[in-house]
């Protein structure tokens, strides 16, 4: 069940787009033997496509609210939290292809405590270095992770 940010492809209608916000409410779900229960993202903040480097920089909301939901036998996490494209955060060798958004918050409502075990991947610079401009340093991301009201420092804890 991924929350993420936006999808506007290069060379596609609207791809000037590089925010958004999103609200959404997971409720009363049974989320059970999947690969990852949980996935809440950047979505598809493109760094390049085919070799073409994209000028956006991304960034977003995400106010997320969980409860009466069943998170179990998931084969790799319960949960994973990251500002950039999942597939990115679980291998780093596909960072090339997506970056991290910048000046973003996600805030997430979980009483039951559905994500308290999440994989989550919140970096304070972007750990990439590469060809396009916006990748010459690593620069710094600003992202902001409140969960249950606590703003979580940065770090990775996978």
């Amino acid at each position: 069940m991924p929350a993420c940010i936006l999808r506007r492809d290069m060379g596609a209608g609207g791809d000037t787009q590089s925010e958004a916000h999103i609200d959404a409410v997971i409720r009363d779900n049974r989320l059970v033997g999947n690969r990852i229960g949980v996935i809440v993202d950047a979505g598809f903040p493109y760094r390049s496509v085919a070799g073409v480097c994209d000028p956006r920089t991304y960034s977003g909301t995400i106010n997320l609210d969980l409860f009466g939901n069943t998170l179990n036998s998931s084969q790799v996490s319960p949960a994973l939290i990251t500002f950039t494209r999942f597939n990115a955060a679980l291998s780093p060798s596909l960072l090339p292809l997506w970056q991290y958004l910048h000046g973003a918050t996600f805030e997430i409502s979980d009483i039951d405590g559905t994500l308290a075990s999440a994989r989550i991947d919140h970096p304070a610079t972007d750990p990439f270095v590469g060809p396009c401009p916006g990748d010459e340093t690593h620069e710094p991301l600003d992202n902001t992770l409140i969960y249950n009201g606590v703003t979580l420092p940065n770090g990775r804890n996978f």
